[in-house]
């Protein structure tokens, strides 16, 4: 259609916001009321009516798909115009301004953007050259803490549009003001709450504001709190008193932290007055206070500025590395204009004079920065010519740092720009769009609320013919994913086309816990999937061999033999467990590496001696080659499977070779049909190559008969077997495009053009390293005929379809009851730069889009028990409306399981006569310690399962650099101890430290490693020794050992060592301190769920000491007079040295000993229970324990 026919079909709001050519303009348009067409319609009228060339009108929008859609409907009713105006997502606009104004960034360098590994890589160098006492600088199992965090907060400060020095600036005014009202916070609370409190709250406020604009003048007479006046009906200052005033140097964007804790004070200390109820100053002080390590209540935002000025310094330093390394992020490239922008205003004027108009799409999706950015484009004209399009209902997009109060601040910096409504909608029937206003309307942070006169009610146009809203409950989320799947069969029977239905989930992971449920149903699916290459099964495997062939290389043995295990059990090589089982034992007999075994083994030595044969390749080889032969795909056509082209093979392949089909993955996007259409040429030479190499290998194995339990069988053909492409093509490709997108990574990063193993490796940790996700992406289809469509809330976005199912329509993943986990990293009460996304009013928001997808019919399903089959509720803002009830099926839905087999499931499950007969001389002689019994109970660490392979088959497994570190603090404590008891005075300091120095050196540790240990222990060690010198006795007994005392509790055989026993032989008692190294605990209740796991393990250990000693064949006779936990380190934040103690009562302790009798009865019968339906955290565990006592498992 030309100009003319699409106009005269607008509707009059349309028309009115298509002819307001000329001054700022705010479109508020709901789903489905048509602003694609508006702003296409819009743009060709600008073109119309003015002299204006294409080039000076600037389109910008969020999302690729969005611009290329916008530009193909102006190409219909401009023409080729259409390719000739800026149509751009925010970043592409920011690249683009960078591309052409050079000389205004990076010092005209020419600069390249930052992936997220080499993110990682800066922060990480960043943090290692901190002090340790920084309190970022804290490592978990080697890896930093924050390093993640901080990528995120940098990111939201350059959403923010701040930098380092306008963030410093804001946080001394907080820290200021903080510092003026601190005694008077502490002051108030001192005592219980009471109606007395009121009086001496609400003056606070009024202190406050008549210290806001003060700066930092005169701050000497500051330390008495404002007394209450005693005739004063409201002490309460009016708010237009405190919000007028402001503070000096602050961005304009940052509203003083003084106006917000003064308003914040008011509100509450009116309410308390309105109400007379102290409960306003409760909920005040809940949210504002927190104690101090003097028991003071003290402001939160005064504890969490360390690390946020941490933060900025880290910001900081981050620009700087990318600055000297010419290298820009993905939020540079809006800040950077920003900045240019603001330093250099003749570029300013340049941008200003090019754009004559800007239009901007989904408007309510934009950040601080972008909106920034927009202000400076516009200048200071007082309306100029740009257009907002957005919807404050479907602002869903927090999390990636859109602010939906921006359109609030469009309406106050253009001065209240002319506002147009669009309410006709053309997608949705009436029905539908009344369930939606139902929901969104529940809303708090809403236009309609604060906008005198604005209606948001959309009115339906579409056809209400076969339209239908239903609310579905099921008894089980298998049943409700089985109901959906059955319905949408149904309704594909009845004549609809799979592309008409799409389903809708507030998470991905909900999708794929569905497909199984539609294939069975033998539907295909449309869905995008963003395939993370190192989860691959065939990556894992293709790693874990390198690193045994690299380790071997090396000299490295102990390194490989730890690894072996993992390795030799894949099922691609063909041995049986028991095999490996028996392996292990002998090697541990024996004393031996698995790989000495592997060799002394007929079973073993193929597989060992090719081991030594990829070894020897090592230095000699390209990555490729050497990648090839780790794979087994060298083959007589002389093509390998790695590149897909032809080249000499240097020799027969000495490779193994599988008759096994690849691994179950339901994982796949389209059919199989779909992917090898679009697969190209080169996968299906890939293709052709695997078959070849599996026939090829067939018929090798012909000839050489290997023996059973050979290992001349591959990852290749494991993997690319003709079976395993007619069983499942779908993972066969992912698998395939797996290994090529790897092979293509590492050509792009490699700086060599012969990248070797050592290459590959590095490549490898560096992603996992700094958790980078190395992804392979399988778009959705637009339109993929004969499928189905699943979707997340968020990626269903602009997008409608004639019938939609939204499932999982439950309280705890869209109501009130999400949780949301916590920051590590916190911002003051005026700095909110976090998103938003966790609020209640952004999941109305986003499940009001999910509504809104639908034109005839809209389902919502939810269950009344989830996987876990614990009690779920319907979302709350759903509880008006009455489900229909879908009965059970008279027969449980087959139960089919999407999730790969961990390795060592298959080593341990389900138990065997076989096995109980390799471990019957272990078990004869086998004793309980502390550590197996937690390794046992511990469901977050893999629990009987893990104990099995690490504590009775003996697994070995490396060493890692806290471990190394807490063995050193051992052994010099131990040696001080021992050297005290010798000679009745404690050794000096000097003899320690130099001892702990000895102990850490022979832990064998990478020199970065060591340096951080060696530093911090002896920080430690001299703290600790500084503090409890004068609490050492020479009576205390170090690393009392218990093996040979023939202890036995209930008919389980205990074992064990105390790190130190205070023995008064004299008087018969004996006391038990266990050392700590790590972070200390406050108190036994711990806050995270990692430190009450751990502090649970600790308070049994304590317990686990007093059976010892109270059942010893030396120390029956004394009394056990306590345990004490002693932590070496000191509190980061005190500087004090910690230690918790504890006494058991008789029923504590004959709970634990028949928890202990039970767990032993279940290892030497080898009865391991099953954990997988407990949840891995410290609520799973202490159930566990709950049903070992109660015989549940």
């Amino acid at each position: 259609m030309d100009f003319q026919t699409r106009y005269a079909k607008l509707n009059a709001n349309q028309r009115q916001a298509v002819d307001y050519i000329h001054g700022s303009l705010l479109v508020i348009a709901g789903p489905g009321t048509g602003k694609t067409e508006l702003l296409s319609m819009r743009t060709a009228q600008i073109l119309r009516q003015t002299d204006t060339m294409p080039d000076s009108i600037l389109c910008l929008t969020f999302t690729e798909s969005g611009a290329a859609n916008m530009r193909q409907r102006l190409r219909q009713i401009i023409g080729e115009d259409a390719y000739k105006i800026a149509i751009h997502t925010f970043h592409s606009f920011g690249t683009e301004i960078i591309n052409q104004h050079r000389e205004y960034f990076f010092h005209g360098a020419d600069s390249q953007p930052a992936d997220e590994l080499t993110q990682h890589q800066i922060v990480t160098g960043i943090l290692e050259g901190l002090d340790w006492r920084n309190p970022l600088s804290v490592k978990n199992n080697g890896e930093f803490v924050y390093t993640s965090e901080l990528i995120r907060v940098i990111s939201e400060f350059k959403q923010s549009g701040l930098t380092p020095a306008e963030l410093r600036a804001i946080t001394a005014d907080n820290q200021c003001v903080i510092a003026d009202i601190t005694a008077d916070i502490q002051r108030v609370f001192a005592a219980k709450i009471s109606k007395k409190t009121i009086e001496l709250f609400a003056p606070l406020a009024e202190k406050i504001a008549e210290k806001i604009g003060e700066g930092n003048s005169d701050k000497s007479g500051r330390g008495d709190a404002a007394k209450p006046s005693e005739n004063t009906a409201s002490p309460v200052p009016d708010n237009s008193a405190i919000t007028a005033q402001n503070s000096a140097n602050l961005p304009s964007s940052i509203t003083p932290y003084a106006q917000v804790l003064a308003l914040s004070i008011a509100h509450a200390a009116q309410e308390a007055i309105d109400a007379n109820s102290t409960k306003p100053l409760t909920a005040w002080k809940n949210k504002w206070c927190e104690k101090n390590a003097a028991g003071e209540f003290v402001l939160k935002d005064f504890a969490a500025s360390e690390k946020l000025s941490a933060a900025i310094d880290v910001y900081e330093a981050y620009d700087n590395v990318l600055a000297e390394r010419s290298l820009f992020d993905y939020d540079d490239m809006i800040l950077s204009v920003i900045q240019a922008c603001e330093s250099h205003p003749e570029l300013r004027a340049n941008l200003q004079e090019q754009f004559q108009f800007i239009m901007v799409d989904e408007f309510q999706d934009t950040n601080l920065a972008q909106l920034r950015l927009l202000f400076n484009l516009t200048g200071d004209e007082d309306n100029p010519n740009i257009m907002a399009v957005g919807d404050d209902d479907q602002a869903i997009f927090s999390f990636q740092g859109a602010d939906v109060g921006n359109i609030q601040r469009f309406r106050q910096h253009y001065h209240d720009p002319k506002i147009i409504v669009l309410t006709d909608n053309y997608r949705s029937a009436a029905d539908i769009l009344t369930a939606a206003r139902g929901v969104i309307t529940q809303g708090t942070d809403r236009l309609e609320n604060t906008i005198d006169g604005l209606s948001k009610q959309l009115t339906a146009h579409a056809s209400g013919s076969g339209a239908r809203v239903e609310i579905q409950e099921f008894a089980s989320v298998s049943e409700e994913r089985a109901g959906v799947a059955q319905q949408i069969a149904e309704m594909i029977k009845r004549g609809e086309k799979p592309e008409h239905i799409t389903v809708i989930a507030r998470h991905h992971k909900e999708l794929i816990e569905l497909l199984p449920y539609l294939y069975r149903e033998n539907l295909t699916v449309n869905y995008e999937r963003h395939d993370d290459i190192l989860e691959q099964d065939i990556i894992q495997a293709l790693d874990k061999l390198a690193r045994v062939v690299m380790a071997i290389h090396q000299n490295n043995l102990d390194v490989a033999n730890s690894l072996l295990p993992e390795v030799i059990a894949h099922p691609a090589f063909g041995f049986s467990a028991l095999d490996i089982w028996r392996l292990s034992l002998h090697a541990y007999n024996h004393r031996q590496l698995w790989l000495e075994s592997m060799l002394a083994n007929s079973t073993f030595q193929p597989f060992g001696e090719w081991l030594l044969e990829r070894a020897k390749d090592v230095p000699n080889l390209s990555l490729e080659e050497q990648l090839d032969k780790l794979l087994g795909l060298e083959i007589d056509a002389e093509i390998t499977l790695i590149d897909s082209v032809q080249r000499p093979s240097p020799e027969r392949p000495q490779t193994p070779g599988a008759k096994r089909g690849v691994d179950r993955d339901s994982s796949g996007t389209h059919s199989s049909k779909e992917f090898l259409q679009s697969a190209g040429e080169e996968p299906l030479l890939g293709l052709r190559t695997a078959t070849i190499a599996r026939a090829s290998s067939d018929t090798r194995r012909e000839k050489r008969s290997p023996s059973k339990g050979s290992s001349l069988n591959s990852l290749a053909a494991h993997y690319f077997s003709p079976e395993a492409l007619a069983q499942n093509p779908d993972a066969y490709l992912t698998t395939l495009e797996s290994l090529r997108t790897l092979r293509q990574k590492l050509r792009d990063r490699a700086t060599d053009a012969t990248p070797t193993l050592a290459d590959f490796l590095e490549f490898i940790d560096l992603h996992r390293s700094t958790k980078t996700r190395l992804t392979h992406i399988r778009p959705q289809a637009s339109a993929l005929g004969g499928a189905i469509n699943l979707m997340t809330a968020h990626k269903s976005k602009g997008l409608e379809f004639p019938h939609v199912f939204v499932i999982g329509a439950i309280d705890s993943a869209w109501g009130e009851k999400v949780r949301s986990r916590s920051r590590l990293i916190r911002y003051p009460a005026n700095l909110q730069l976090q998103p938003a996304g966790a609020s209640y009013d952004e999941r109305l928001r986003l499940f009001f889009v999910a509504m809104t997808r639908a034109k005839t019919t809209l389902t919502m399903t939810y269950s009344q028990t989830n996987d876990a089959g614990s009690d779920t509720m319907i979302a709350s803002f759903l509880t008006d409306h009455t489900p229909t009830i879908i009965p059970a099926a008279d027969t449980p839905a087959a139960q089919i399981t999407v999730a790969q087999t961990d390795w060592s499931t298959r080593l341990s499950a389900p138990m065997s006569a076989e096995l109980k007969d390799v471990l019957a001389p272990t078990l004869e002689t086998y004793k309980l310690s502390i550590t197996h019994l937690n390794n046992f109970l511990d469901v977050s660490r893999g629990g009987p399962q893990n104990f099995l392979l690490n504590n009775l088959l003996r697994f070995p497994s490396a060493k890692n650099p806290a471990a190394s570190y807490g063995t050193a603090i051992h052994a010099s404590l131990q040696q001080l101890h021992n050297l005290l008891r010798a000679d009745h005075r404690l050794p000096p300091t000097e003899h320690t430290l130099q001892h702990f120095r000895t102990s850490l050196e022979v832990q064998h540790l990478m020199p970065d490693d060591f340096a951080l240990y060696l530093d911090k222990g002896t920080a430690a060690l001299t703290a600790f020794l500084d503090a409890k010198s004068s609490e050492f006795h020479d009576t205390e007994l170090a690393e009392l050992d218990f093996a040979h005392q023939g202890i036995v509790v209930g008919g389980a055989r205990l074992t064990g060592k105390l790190d130190v026993a205070d023995i008064d032989k004299n008087n018969k008692t004996i006391f038990v301190t266990d050392y700590k190294t790590g972070k200390p605990s406050h108190s036994w209740r711990g806050t995270s769920d990692y430190e009450k796991i751990k502090l649970h393990k600790y308070r049994q250990q304590l317990m686990f000491y007093q059976l010892l000693v109270e059942s010893s064949r030396d120390y029956g006779n004394f009394t056990f007079t306590g345990a004490r936990l002693q932590f070496v380190e000191p509190d980061m934040k005190t500087g004090d040295i910690l230690s918790l103690e504890d006494t058991f009562s008789d029923r504590e302790l004959a709970e634990f000993v028949r928890l202990i009798n039970v767990v032993w009865r279940k290892i030497t019968t080898l009865e391991l229970p099953d954990i997988s339906g407990y949840s891995a955290d410290y609520k799973g565990m202490v159930q566990f324990e709950e049903d070992l006592l109660t015989e549940v498992v």
